[in-house]
């Protein structure tokens, strides 16, 4: 059976709990419930959870080392179950995608994301897939450390759970699929921006379609 890692990133702790900067960490925790897997501290900064998903052995991550050393966890983790780079799949939030918007990405560059570019350092390799969770960019009065580490408001937050369950079905779909394949399915979704700002009761359709 194949192994891989799925990391969601996020920043620990009540003050950050939901968050744009932890859509990943919401996405993960997802993911687990929806395979009824329970989280346990592994006594290395990080949250884990294990299952087999899609008839892959899969492990489940949180760190728990705040943003931008996330990258502490992933390899710790990584080396301790054998996954390589090109088997873990990393969820994030990013500033450069309208909010509702979700892309696939294998490699490249960090884009500013201090968290991926943890995670490229500590494996010392760029080639894992990344699930990128747009969340919109700031207003012009503010900057984006801070935008990112506000909650998402009211008329917001029902795009933010639409994104959710994309992010939770396209990180499925790359447990089964080669990334190339994955980008043209997800990629080629077209959903318009007042179908997600009328989420969740937009469908991303990806299991209805018998995709996954």
């Amino acid at each position: 059976m194949k192994k891989a890692l799925i990391v969601g990133l996020g920043n620990p702790g009540a003050t950050y709990h939901a968050t744009r900067h932890n859509i990943g960490f919401e996405t993960i925790d997802e993911i687990a419930k929806s395979v009824e897997a329970g989280w346990r501290d592994d006594r290395k900064r990080s949250l884990i959870a294990r299952a087999v998903i899609d008839e892959c052995n899969t492990v489940l991550l949180k760190p728990q080392t705040f943003m931008n050393l996330s990258g502490t966890a992933v390899s710790a983790c990584a080396r301790k179950h054998g996954i390589p780079p090109q088997s873990i799949i990393v969820i994030h939030d990013d500033i450069d995608l309208e909010l509702g918007r979700v892309r696939v990405k294998l490699g490249g560059g960090d884009g500013g994301h201090k968290g991926v570019r943890s995670v490229s350092q500590s494996l010392g390799s760029k080639v894992f897939m990344r699930v990128r969770l747009g969340i919109g960019r700031p207003p012009s009065n503010k900057n984006a450390e801070e935008y990112v580490l506000e909650k998402f408001d009211a008329v917001e937050r029902p795009a933010a759970a639409f994104l959710i369950k994309q992010g939770v079905e396209v990180a499925r779909l790359l447990l089964k699929h080669n990334p190339e394949y994955v980008q043209n399915i997800v990629h080629a979704k077209k959903i318009s921006s007042a179908e997600i700002r009328g989420a969740p009761d937009c469908d991303f359709s990806l299991a209805s379609q018998g995709i996954l």
